[in-house]
Order: C-alpha cells, then structure tokens, then sequence
C-alpha cells in the first residue's frame, strides 16, 4: 500500500447453529498493525476496535386463520372437496418447512368427515395435496395427523393452508346438522424446521380454529337442501290489483333428497295503498291455493303456512331434484292507481338463514313454526300407521313409537303441556330449538305431553 493511502478490507465469518442469541461484536485486537516499506518500523493501531454489531436469534413463525376462511354455509351429505379452512403461515428473519401438523375436527361432527386434505406449495413452488382420514377416541376432537409435509413459508413472508373434508352420505355416517370446522393443534404433532435447520414443535399458544371468527370456517351438513329464487316472469309487473300474482318465486329440492317446508316468511311495505287477505298459491300447473285462511302483513311481516294455519296445518313438499313455483296474491286491493303508489314485497331472509329448511330423512323434516314474534324450529315426524301426520317438538333422544295418536302442539309461551284425547297419557322428554326475532339460536328442554293409543 503506497504512503498516504488508505485500503478496505472486509471481514467475514461463519455463525455456528449453536450460538447464544443476542449480540455479538467482532473486534479488531490492538496489536494489530504493519511494518513501513521504506522504515522498516513496526506500527499498530494503538487501542482495540470494534467492528459492526451483529445481533444473532432464531426465525419466529406464526400460525393464524386466514382472512380468506371460507364464509358458513350448509353442504349436502355425499359432497367431495369442501373448503372449511384457510390458515396463514409466517416466517419471521427465517424460512421454514413445515414437515408435520394435526387437523382436529370436533368429535361430534367426526363421523360427517370421511377424510381431511391439505393442500399447499412447496419451495420450488409446486401446490401439493395430501389426505389423511380422522381417528376418532374419547377426546373432544377427532384428529388427522399429517407428516412428511413440505409446506413452504418464505423469509418474512406467508404461505396458504387450505383444509378440505370429503363428506359422506348419510346411510355412510353424515349426521345432518353436524357442524364441520378444523382447528391446527397447537402443541402436538407439529413440526417445522427453520433455515439453520432448527425445529419449532409449536404452531401457536392455542390451537387455531377456522371457526374463530362468526360466520365463517363452519360447514353444515344436510341431507338435501332448497334453493328459493325470485322470479321476474309469469305474472304482470307494476300491476297491483285482486287476484292477480304479485310476488313469484320457485323452491327447488336438491337431488339429494326432498324438501318439506311449513313456513315462510315475507317482508310487505306499502305507500297509498291498502293491501289484504294474501294466498299464496302453488301455480307449477294449475293453480292450488297452499294456505286455507288468507293471510295479512298486519305488522309488516306476512307468515305463509300450508292448510289452516301456522299452527295445526300439513307440511308443503318439493320431491329431490324437483322444482315448485309459488305466486303471492291479494283478495283486497284498496286504493292503488295514484301516483306515487307503492308496494314492496320481498322474502324475509333473516329467518331463513337461521332456520334453513332441512331434510332429515324419509321420515323427518326440520321445520321452521313461528309463535307471535317467535320462531320455532320442530320436527314433523310421519308414520304410516298414524291417522294423520303428527308435527312435534323434535325429540331428545328417539322419535314417538308409531302407536302415538294424536299430536304435540307448540303450546303459548312453550311453559306447559297440553294433552289430546282421553286415553292414556305419554309425557316425552323434548330438545327444543327457539329462536328469537333477533337472537341467537339456543337449546333448552321442555316437557310436552302426547295422548298415547291403547
């Protein structure tokens, strides 16, 4: 190096993978130093040095529900390839490869999943999948136990995990009604292997749910489910007058199986004009009135039930893979013609969302009763060897023995029983569904007394 001149020169070093966290200082000794070309004295730089600061710790990766979890929503039993999951992978000040993780399914919706697959992307950006069925004990979750995994999570980055299920049938094990969600185990069956090849045996503090969040990373299973749709053609729009269609729509069952319902709701509102006495009628063919009784929208809502009433009538039924198609009309039209007129009629979907119409099976349907501003979730139970089909409260633990006359009644208030008939007496312990208006679906029992046969 020639005289008054000045070199850079740059220091490396390896980090062993065992080195103690927090930070590390290399430094250049005081004896350091040289010998002049010309002089030949020796020289040194005088005092220790130190260099850069180097801060040394391991990588953190952090498991979290995605925010693109799939929305609630019910799945017909026998459906392949559901989406219930979705579960954020980030890497911080590493890479990791996550080799091994636990999918847990809550044990009572366990015998409604026929197997678990992931699917994700590898290093070289490749999506994998890979299925595992569930293993079942005495737990509160059934679990799939998933190894050999090459998730892929970049430097201070995120990788996707989706988590499908293969539902079966019912006659397979599908429990209609059975809630499906996935949750990674936080603590057990998890591996994951950051750049310095260092393993983190935990994905989180608890276990990550996809269901953590309302409304979203739940699958219901039933065993057929309705379409309803809104219909714009058959009828005259913009024409309000009696006996003529003013609201149209169709109801179709699923292939799966069929549906019967016993309630429906809509929401009517009018300006300048009076609207009364509404029938709704099944026009698929001929016209056939479906309740016996008009019905009135006294406080805004209009509640449409088969036969004479929302309380003692038949259920309406729709075959698997059929359609019907249902038109709304008024016996009273009064005042309609001046402009600025309006009516507005539309389905109430709140409580279709809280009720859904559900298929049980050839002998059950889950219907939606309503009560004053309460609605009721029953079940309408049919036996061949009953004079009529008796519409109860679903029962706790088995439907009534087929030699129950009679029905049970969705009495007011639901605090008593009610007896019907004279002879003997079967009081049945009852689940019970109720739902208000504006609240969340919760259970409670109640006593509901049956008049039994000879």
């Amino acid at each position: 190096m020639g005289s008054s001149q000045t070199k850079v020169i740059d220091v490396y070093g390896n980090i062993k993978s065992g080195a103690n966290s927090g930070p590390w200082i290399a430094t250049l000794d005081s004896t350091t130093g040289g010998t002049g070309a010309v002089t030949g004295q020796s020289v040194t730089i005088g005092s220790d040095q130190a260099l850069q600061t180097i801060t040394i710790g391991s990588g953190t990766l952090t498991v979290t529900r995605d925010a693109g979890t799939p929305v609630n929503s019910n799945v017909i039993a026998g459906t392949s390839n559901v989406h219930v999951g979705k579960f954020d992978f980030h890497g911080a000040n590493s890479t990791f490869t996550v080799q091994e993780l636990k999918i847990k399914v809550p044990n009572d919706a366990a015998t409604s999943v026929a197997s678990v697959t992931l699917k994700y992307k590898n290093s070289a950006g490749a999506e994998q999948t890979v299925s595992q069925a569930l293993s079942t004990g005495n737990e509160a979750h059934a679990t799939a136990t998933f190894t050999g995994l090459s998730l892929y999570v970049p430097l201070n980055d995120s990788a996707d995990l989706d988590v499908y299920v293969d539902v079966p049938t019912v006659s397979s094990g599908a429990h209609s009604g059975a809630a499906i969600s996935v949750l990674i185990d936080a603590d057990e069956g998890f591996k994951a292997l950051d750049s310095a090849g260092s393993s983190d045996t935990e994905a989180a503090s608890a276990d990550v749910n996809s269901a953590a969040n309302s409304g979203y990373g739940s699958k219901y299973v039933k065993k057929s489910i309705p379409t309803i749709a809104r219909l714009t053609t058959g009828y005259t729009t913009n024409t309000v007058t009696t006996n003529i269609g003013l609201y149209r729509f169709s109801v179709a069952a699923d292939s799966a199986g069929s549906i019967d319902w016993r309630e429906l709701s809509f929401t009517v509102t009018t300006s300048g004009v009076v609207v009364s006495g509404f029938t709704l009628y099944d026009v698929t063919g001929t016209a056939v009135a479906i309740n016996d009784n008009t019905a009135d929208a006294d406080t805004g809502t209009l509640s449409i039930c088969p036969d004479a009433s929302c309380t003692d009538g038949e259920a309406e039924q729709v075959g698997a893979g059929g359609s019907k198609t249902y038109e709304l009309r008024a016996d009273t039209v009064t005042g309609w013609g001046d402009a600025g007129d309006q009516l507005t009629i539309y389905r109430d979907d709140r409580l279709d969302e809280r009720l859904p119409l559900e298929g049980l099976g050839q002998r059950h349907a889950l219907l939606p009763v309503r009560h004053g501003d309460d609605v009721y979730s029953v079940v309408l139970i049919q036996h061949s060897s009953l004079r009529r089909t008796p519409v109860g409260i679903r029962p706790n633990k088995q439907t009534p023995s087929p030699s129950v006359r009679g029905f049970c009644r969705i009495c007011e208030g639901l605090d008593e029983g009610r007896s019907f008939g004279a002879r003997r007496r079967t009081v049945l312990r009852l689940k019970f569904f109720h739902v208000k208006a504006d609240a969340p679906r919760y259970r409670r029992n109640v006593s509901c007394v049956q008049s039994g046969g000879p």
